[in-house]
Order: structure tokens, then sequence, then C-alpha cells
């Protein structure tokens, strides 16, 4: 049941992240973020728009314990996002055998929803400021000839399921948003 709540909770993340384009907070400035739940911080240059909380969290909503830390954007299809969900071993079972259900489910949800929708997948482990994360790879390739490229990155940490996900369509801002986690740092 949590497995299918995550994926539901994933799934309405990135469309509301995707399709969101109004209530966003702009400023001049970077903004420097710290998030003492999973010791981490994250500097988002001031060209990004940070999505307010109405935005990543729609009304009526119940995501249960799932809360989305932080969601940005560069235009219509490049955005980041990161939340975090409790997670005991004890009751939710191996987490890293419901990460690879998890991934397995997103992988048939796409190719289930369109013939001409062509996707192409990869995992590897990535280290960001000395942490080991889960790192899933979807190219989605619609049939306009749009590539979509998400980068959902996982790991057990502080007792939470911590995820970060990227997805763009412009690589340029697929760069800086890599860059912008990358330089991101965890305390230790």
């Amino acid at each position: 049941m949590l497995f299918y709540m995550r994926l539901i909770i994933l799934t309405l993340i990135l469309t509301i992240t995707l399709l969101s384009g109004k209530g966003q907070v702009t400023s001049k400035q970077d903004h420097q973020f710290q998030f003492p739940e999973v010791g981490w911080k994250v500097k988002v240059p001031s060209e990004f728009t940070i999505m307010d909380s109405a935005q990543a969290t729609p009304i009526g909503t119940d995501f249960g314990t799932t809360k989305t830390l932080i969601s940005f954007n560069k235009g219509q299809y490049n955005f980041f996002s990161s939340t975090i969900t409790p997670f005991d071993p004890a009751r939710d079972g191996d987490w890293n055998e419901v990460n690879s259900k998890l991934k397995n489910v997103i992988l048939g949800t796409l190719r289930n929803q369109a013939e001409a929708i062509k996707v192409d997948t990869s995992s590897s482990d990535e280290l960001i400021d000395g942490l080991e994360f889960h790192k899933f790879q979807i190219i989605t390739t619609y049939q306009s000839k749009l590539v979509m490229k998400t980068l959902m990155y996982r790991r057990l940490h502080m007792g939470f399921d911590y995820g970060i996900n990227i997805s763009y369509t412009d690589e340029n801002v697929g760069q800086e948003l890599q860059l912008i986690l990358a330089s991101s740092k965890f305390d230790k």
C-alpha cells in the first residue's frame, strides 16, 4: 500500500510541477534553503522560479506523510523537486526492493501511455557531497520529437525515503539543474 501511495505522490508532484505556471515567487538574488530533516542545503540561482507551497501541494490532495521540501523551475518543462517520506524498514520492508518496484511501475506506466512514446532508461549510483544516491534516468521521446529527460535520485536517509527529481527538455537548463544538485551540501 505504501509503495502505491509513493507512486501516486511522485506522479502527482511531477504533473503539478510540469503544468504549474502561476503563483510563483521570483527574485533577483540567489536563494539559500536549508532542510534540517535531511541535513541538506541547496542554493537556487535567481533565474529559477521557486514554487510556493500552494503549487507544490494542491488543495484537496492528501499526500499522507510525504512532504515536498522544495520545487523550482525555469521554463515550462525544466524543473527540480525534492520530497521526503518517513520510511521504517520494519514496517515498510526492504528499501531497495521498494525502490526497484517503484522504478518498474513508473516504467510500465510510461510504456502503457501510448505506443508513440519511446522510453529509454538507465540506473546507476551517484555521489552527491559524499552521499551515495541511486539514480534512475528516464529519457522519453514523444511523437512530436520532444525529448524529456528525468533524473530520479533516491536514498534511504535519516529515516526518510528521500527523493530528488530533475526533469528537463532544454539541455542547457538540465545541466544547470544538475549543477545545483551537485553543489548542494549535506551535514555530516
